[in-house]
């Protein structure tokens, strides 16, 4: 399925596209910490081996939080021209 640009969507397309992109870093954040609890348990988490895990997701963040800054500005802009349509 070929993914549809922001402009295509209608606005409860976007508003439910801004609710799962702002659950990714809770998704990142538990698989972390499920990744750190691993290694202190099995004793073998050296401090390099920590750092690594908590870093991972930092990676992604830059792009995610363009996509979602994308997003609200097209709601912004969707819910303006609504308000003004009304009048």
């Amino acid at each position: 399925m070929k993914m549809k640009k922001i402009q295509q969507l209608s606005l409860e397309e976007l508003i439910k596209y801004e609710s799962r992109l702002k659950g990714i870093p809770v998704g990142y954040m538990i698989i972390g910490l499920i990744m750190i609890s691993i290694l202190i348990s099995i004793r073998k988490a050296d401090l390099i081996s920590l750092i690594s895990v908590a870093i991972l997701p930092v990676f992604g963040l830059p792009i995610l939080l363009s996509v979602l800054k994308s997003v609200k500005e097209e709601i912004v802009k969707r819910k303006q021209e609504n308000h003004s349509n009304q009048y």
